[in-house]
């Protein structure tokens, strides 16, 4: 199987390690009861526990001697998942945790309970949500009156539920077993179940207020076994589901914060290097993409990766969705090479793990299709966004918002070439999706109405443009706070077409609340507040206010240089447009204007005919070398 020696490489020193642990946890307990140190009622606890992780190991190597693709690449995550052994020393947390019932017949069935929820809880973590969920509807519960095993269950039942995309049922099961932890007073099974209740209801059901309004409860819950490793892990756990429920209600700044604790808290407990802290520092990477911080972006999902290639090995599931979202956040800063090494990375990795024509590779396909437009590859881009609908299965008859990014593409793919009846097909067909899918006034509409704008730009088709940028502002101020600089997208784009519609009042008006907006915070010296910039700049020479104009071309030229790479057509237009300035104020063409526009030209030539347009716009500026009128 491939990978699977790099990956047992891996797993064997921790899988010792646990061995070796409970081996020495086992003969302590034997000692301290032997010694008088331990009554005999503690001394079962500790060896309940014990038995139970022991099972856990058992169940896990088990799975490992018949493991299929997806068991060796959650292998090292599962092996780290494994239930601490140092809990069965903590004799607090035992009397929450492991407490017999006093009936001999009933502990013994309680005890076989417990061992089938470990197995259950290895198949899990190993990727095998439906053998997990066999075992644990296989148990018999008749006559089993015990509160906290049948909370237990519950957690077990629920977090398959949800593993196996069952959501809803997932919640109802969860919403249970807190109910019979908190009858039984079993406060660490409490603020487990409400914590995994919370990240099933924020990443999985988008009920982000929910989880936010819970807060204090789940928090309380918390507090009451915090004196426990387990507690202060779940304080971790607690801060990553606020940071998720923050993100998907836009609160990005809030959000940050969430995982930033998350990731101190889980390091604290778990140590830096554990799965469970890559997944935070994802995370917070993935949100500072989503609110199109991409420099820190970058940063962190870059760290990411290292950290995640590091713990969890080259070959993991996890690394390949890093690896996207990396390459989107490249390709946002227009750093293509970056972007394309990033996504051709996550395709070999979910290639080897799921085979070519997996469904699961239909995001990173569109990604690559996004790469190809932005550098007018156009051909190129048609092809992988068709793969990415052939593989969704979702080519004839769309209905699974999914093909939405691929729809997309293959409309901004038809607009590079020209084709635009066929973007036009494209973009309606898209936005027939996603209102059926995700209603009139989702964010998503926004996005898709600005590329349906753009086209009708491109294609000398001012009204229906403006038509297109005013209802994607509408959907935006409807769900997001009036200080978020992701207004200024529509602002920008409406800005822009006032400029060319001769409105330069309008349009200075709206250009000026993107840059407010794009400037305000962390996203100043971004590559959106340079593409606002260039915007400026145009208007400014519009106004007959060079110096002005010089300005704004000088800031985006710099932030481009800082961020992007060196040969992009934002970085042309930014010195085309700072030559045309600088030839405004000295009223004729300087040596430094014409070097800025021969530059500009030759990356774009060296581009290829794809950016002819721009190339001939460039070569047209007037007059020859030396000093000309302008």
């Amino acid at each position: 199987m491939p990978f699977a020696e790099d990956t047992w490489t891996r797993v064997r020193p921790r899988l010792d390690a646990y061995a070796q642990g409970l081996v020495a946890m086992r003969v302590d307990a034997c000692r301290a009861h032997e010694e008088g140190r331990s009554s005999m009622r503690l001394f079962d606890m500790r060896t309940a526990c014990l038995d139970q992780r022991h099972t856990s190991l058992a169940a896990f190597v088990a799975i490992l001697q018949r493991a299929d693709t997806d068991v060796v690449g959650n292998a090292a995550a599962a092996a780290a998942a494994l239930p601490p052994i140092d809990a069965c020393g903590d004799t607090r947390a035992l009397a929450q945790a492991i407490v017999p019932p006093d009936d001999p017949a009933l502990a013994l069935r309680v005890a076989q309970i417990r061992s089938t929820l470990a197995e259950a809880q290895a198949h899990e973590s190993a990727g095998q949500s439906a053998r997990g969920l066999e075992l644990v509807r296989g148990l018999d519960l008749d006559g089993v009156d015990d509160g906290p095993v049948l909370a237990e269950v519950a957690l077990r039942r629920g977090s398959l539920l949800s593993e196996a995309g069952q959501h809803q049922a997932a919640d109802a099961e969860l919403a249970d077993g807190l109910r019979l932890a908190l009858a039984s007073d079993h406060d660490l099974m409490a603020a487990s179940i409400a914590t995994r209740r919370d990240f099933v209801r924020a990443a999985r059901l988008q009920r982000a207020r929910e989880v936010q309004g819970d807060a204090p409860i789940t928090e309380g819950l918390i507090a009451r076994v915090e004196a426990y490793d387990a507690g202060r892990e779940l304080r971790g756990d607690h801060f990553n589901n606020l940071g998720i429920a923050s993100a998907i209600l836009g609160q990005q700044k809030t959000a940050g914060q969430h995982f930033e604790s998350s990731i101190a808290a889980r390091t604290a407990v778990l140590g830096a290097d554990h799965p469970q802290v890559v997944f935070a520092l994802g995370n917070l990477g993935l949100n500072l993409l989503l609110f199109d911080d991409t420099v820190a972006a970058a940063s962190k999902l870059e760290s990411a990766f290292q950290a995640a290639e590091a713990s969890l090995g080259p070959h993991h599931p996890h690394l390949a969705l890093l690896a996207i979202n990396l390459g989107t956040a490249r390709l946002a800063l227009e750093q293509f090479g970056a972007a394309s090494q990033a996504f051709d990375r996550a395709m070999a990795i979910q290639t080897a793990l799921l085979g070519p024509d997996a469904p699961d590779l239909h995001y990173v396909l569109a990604n690559i299709g996004d790469l190809a437009v932005d550098q007018r590859r156009c051909a190129d881009a048609r092809v992988s966004y068709r793969r990415a609908l052939k593989l969704l299965g979702q080519d004839d008859h769309p209905s699974d918002p999914a093909a939405l990014q691929p729809i997309v593409g293959l409309a901004k793919a038809a607009s590079c070439v020209g084709d635009f009846v066929t973007a036009r097909a494209e973009f309606e067909r898209a936005l027939a999706l996603a209102e059926a899918s995700l209603g009139r006034g989702e964010l998503r509409l926004a996005v898709i109405l600005d590329g349906l704008g753009d086209m009708y730009m491109k294609s000398g088709e001012q009204l229906p443009a403006m038509a297109s940028y005013q209802r994607a502002l509408a959907i935006r101020q409807a769900q997001l706070a009036i200080d978020s600089p992701r207004l200024g997208e529509s602002y920008r784009r409406i800005g822009e077409l006032h400029r060319r519609q001769g409105q330069l009042r309008e349009a200075a008006a709206m250009l000026e609340k993107a840059r407010a907006l794009q400037e305000a915070g962390e996203l100043a010296d971004s590559v959106g507040a340079a593409a606002i910039r260039l915007r400026l700049g145009e208007l400014a020479l519009d106004e007959r206010k060079p110096a002005k104009a010089r300005e704004h071309f000088e800031r985006a030229r710099d932030i481009y240089t800082a961020h992007s790479d060196p040969d992009t057509l934002v970085l042309a237009l930014a010195r085309f447009g700072l030559a045309r300035a600088l030839s405004a104020e000295a009223g004729v063409v300087t040596p430094e204007a014409r070097a800025l526009a021969d530059q500009a030209l030759a990356t774009l030539q060296a581009r290829g005919p794809g950016f002819a347009p721009e190339a001939r716009m460039i070569r047209a500026w007037p007059g020859p070398r030396g000093k000309q009128p302008v």
